[in-house]
Order: C-alpha cells, then sequence, then structure tokens
C-alpha cells in the first residue's frame, strides 16, 4: 500500500472514529466502511444469523407489549383491591425487571440494542408511576406534589440511563420527563403559572436545539425533531397575552425552515412548515376576525416567496449550462 492510500485510509478510519463517538453509525458499521476503503482488506461481511437478534427484538418487543397490556387489564380489575404497598411493589418489580435487562443488552448494537432502550423507556415511566403511587397513597400528598415527585424522579433517572446509553429513547425519555418537569413545577407554584406553560416548552424546544447543535446532545437526530416540535407548536397553546407569541411562533416556524434548509435537516424542515400551517391562520384570525383580506395578502406572499424561491433554485442551474 502507497503512503497516499495509507494516509488516505487513515484519514477514513479517524473520520469513522468520530461519527461513531458522536452516535451517527455504529462500531460494526464504521468497520465494514473502513474495510471498503481498504483494497488490501476483504470487505467484513454481516454477522451471520442476524435473523436471530431481529428474531430476539421481536420477541423482546411482543413480550414487553404483552406485559404492559395485561398490567393494564389486572389493574382495572383487581387495582382497587391491592393494597398500596402491593401496588408499589409490583411496580418496583417492574422496574428492576426493566432495568435489570436493559443492563444485559446495553452493550449491543442492532436488535439488542433498540430492545435495551425500550427497556430502559419502560423502567422509567414505571419508576415515576411507583413515586406517584407511593406519594399519593402511602404519604398523603397532594396531588400537586406527588405529580412534581413523580416528574423530578422520572428526570433524574432519565438523565442518568441517558448518560450511560445516550440513545434514541433514552434522549426521548429524558425530553418528556423534562417537559413533565416543567409543567409539574409552574403548577406546583400557582394555578396561574401554569398559563406560562406554552411559553416554558418553547423555551426548552430553543435550548434543545441549541445543546444539539452543540453536540452536547446525542444522538443529534432526534434532538433535532424534539426541539423543532417543542418550539414550533409551544406557543400555539398560549392564553395571554396571546397575540403577540403568535407571531414569535410565526418567525420561530420560519427560522425552523431556514435552519433546516441551511443545515440539509429535512425534518426540522417539515416541522417548520407545519407549525406555520397552523401559526400563520391562527395569527390572521387572532389579528383580524373573519377578514379575508388578510388571508389574500398572506396567500400572495405565499405565492411570492414560491416563485421566488424557484427563481433562485434554477438560476445556478442556468449559469452551469
Amino acid at each position: 500500500m502507497s503512503e497516499q492510500e495509507a494516509g488516505t485510509g487513515g484519514s477514513v478510519r479517524e473520520t469513522l472514529a468520530r461519527a461513531v463517538a458522536a452516535g451517527v453509525i455504529t462500531p460494526e458499521q464504521a468497520e465494514r466502511v473502513a474495510a471498503l476503503a481498504d483494497p488490501a482488506q476483504p470487505p467484513v461481511p454481516a454477522r451471520p444469523g442476524v435473523a436471530v437478534p431481529v428474531l430476539g427484538e421481536v420477541l423482546g418487543y411482543l413480550g414487553g407489549a404483552v406485559t404492559i397490556v395485561t398490567a393494564i387489564v389486572l389493574g382495572n380489575e383487581l387495582w382497587d383491591s391491592l393494597a398500596v404497598a402491593v401496588r408499589v411493589l409490583v411496580l418496583v418489580a417492574v422496574t428492576a425487571a426493566a432495568v435489570g435487562a436493559g443492563a444485559g443488552l446495553r452493550e449491543h448494537r442492532g436488535p439488542a440494542g433498540r430492545l435495551a432502550g425500550f427497556l430502559w423507556l419502560i423502567a422509567v415511566v414505571a419508576l415515576a408511576g411507583t413515586v406517584a403511587v407511593a406519594a399519593d397513597g402511602l404519604l398523603g400528598w397532594e396531588h400537586r406534589d406527588t405529580a412534581l415527585a413523580a416528574a423530578v424522579v422520572g428526570l433524574v433517572a432519565a438523565v442518568l440511563l441517558w448518560w450511560v446509553r445516550p440513545e434514541t429513547l433514552q434522549q426521548l425519555a429524558l425530553f418528556a420527563t423534562a417537559v413533565a418537569t416543567l409543567v409539574a413545577a409552574l403548577d406546583r407554584w400557582s394555578a396561574d403559572a401554569l398559563d406560562l406553560a406554552p411559553i416554558a416548552v418553547w423555551l426548552l424546544g430553543l435550548g434543545w436545539l441549541a445543546a444539539t447543535a452543540s453536540g452536547r446532545l446525542r444522538p443529534p437526530a432526534i434532538g433535532w425533531i424534539m426541539g423543532s416540535a417543542a418550539a414550533a407548536f409551544g406557543l400555539l397553546f398560549v392564553d395571554w397575552p396571546r397575540s403577540p407569541w403568535l407571531l414569535v411562533a410565526v418567525l420561530t416556524g420560519i427560522g425552523l425552515v431556514a435552519v433546516g434548509v441551511r443545515g440539509q435537516r429535512w425534518p426540522v424542515v417539515a416541522i417548520g412548515i407545519l407549525g406555520l400551517l397552523f401559526a400563520v391562520p391562527i395569527t390572521l384570525g387572532e389579528f383580524f376576525g373573519t377578514a379575508l383580506l388578510p388571508v389574500w395578502i398572506a396567500l400572495g406572499i405565499g405565492l411570492a416567496l414560491l416563485v421566488g424561491g424557484v427563481y433562485v433554485l434554477r438560476r445556478p442551474a442556468r449559469k452551469q449550462v
């Protein structure tokens, strides 16, 4: 192998190592790509018996689904007749089983790794439910205190599990518990403070996007999606003052589209457009009521932007010809 080829192979491996560290690809995928980049090394074949882990994943999902459904059925039939301590013990057992089974698979990639993420997601929900049942039934806490305690404990568990295994479902649990904690904290503060929840969710979405863009949140794909969704739709539920925040929602949607196009992150573009489809009509109705003139003006602006975008995109193609 020449020095140039060796240097190229080293550069490829360095790039692949960074991709693995960022959670873009798995170590097995990186190994196979590196083998393709090295002519002297035969390509790494796919693992034999790949149907076995896929079957295990399917069985795991089915087992989890059947367990949840039967637990719900039994809960509807027997939950009220069970002592509070027994309810807590049942939820603790579910939490421990999910954490233990997920821990046994967390080092795996592919189907086994996805099943581990699913199990740890269940563990976060079960642990939050354990705290809620214990606080309400054993300690006699008020509803607001119970909700806040369950959300905070769920958030702490989600942070720890994401720290150990920064994968898609763990970040999903982290985001969901963060939203729940925000809402529960505002509700615990005062009933009027709960009106600030949409603004808090919007701010959380912007912070999530910033953390994802800086590389602090992994994997980045789900971070962009969840942050964009919170930023695009959070302000649509503001009650007061409604008008200025709706304008901010429209500007946020425009910004998401711009950021998504610039970074070629098409899910962000799609979420921004979907947010605008909701925000623009609501904003027009808020400012102008049932008047149709502003709607026609907005339609004209939209068509002008569409024609301008097509014109800008066609100009470089004409120059190249």
